[in-house]
């Protein structure tokens, strides 16, 4: 999935897909930007270069402290579940973003983490989270998903996510979960539109690689910070 312009090229991915990889490899090459940004901050970065990652129990007994026991159970149903889902396909989830960050250092590009700290997030999402809304939504979202399934391939969603499809879940997922939506979705878009149109020097070009529910939003937001920028 792309979005480009003649300054911003926005790979939107799947965490859990090679053809997602592939694609960052190949548009940083042919695009070959002056900076390639990610959809991380410095704390998931260094844990997912880590070769030897936290077991479930120890990841929640290490950061529920921190976080909150609500916040830290969603995110280890989501790491869960996004661990299964590359386990089968045999990739290791958001393998494409530490791709993009190899391939930009390599490449003597600047790297730019651009998303929302992991600890900003999860204080917006205690905010909204309860024990009981956690598992109300995680249960009328599977549900949700599994109505709309004659419009949604899964295997699309997870290897080669298609535009349409990944609007039809948003539109689930805000129609279930508004709060939730606006602090995942629309709260981290807007964070990342800015920093990456403040970080864009004038006739630079910029790579810009989020997930694919981010892509479209950050792509036009992107562009219209651009434009702000320059008429400030």
């Amino acid at each position: 999935m792309l979005y480009m312009d003649n300054r911003i090229i926005v790979i939107g991915t799947s965490h859990v897909s090679k053809s997602s990889i592939r694609l960052v490899k190949s548009s940083i090459k042919a695009y070959n930007p002056d900076i390639v940004m990610i959809e991380l901050c410095n704390e998931r970065l260094e844990s997912m270069k880590k070769k030897k990652k936290d077991k479930p129990l120890k990841w929640f007994f290490k950061n529920y402290r921190k976080i909150g026991v609500g916040t830290a159970l969603f995110l280890l149903i989501l790491r869960g579940f996004q661990r299964l889902i590359g386990k089968k396909l045999g990739i290791e989830p958001g393998k494409e973003m530490l791709t993009a960050y190899r391939i930009a250092k390599r490449e003597k590009k600047r790297v730019e983490l651009i998303d929302m700290p992991m600890s900003e997030i999860s204080i917006r999402l205690s905010r909204v989270l309860g024990l009981k809304g956690l598992f109300s939504m995680i249960i009328t979202s599977i549900i949700e998903v599994f109505k709309s399934k004659r419009n949604i391939s899964m295997d699309s969603i997870f290897l080669d996510p298609r535009e349409e499809e990944v609007e039809e879940l948003k539109k689930i997922f805000k129609k279930n979960n508004p709060k939730l939506y606006r602090v995942l979705l629309e709260d981290r878009n807007r964070y990342m539109a800015k920093k990456a149109a403040k970080l864009i020097d004038k006739n630079e070009r910029a790579v810009i690689v989020v997930g694919a529910a981010h892509a479209r939003d950050v792509f036009m937001l992107t562009k219209n910070e651009i434009e702000k920028n320059k008429n400030q």
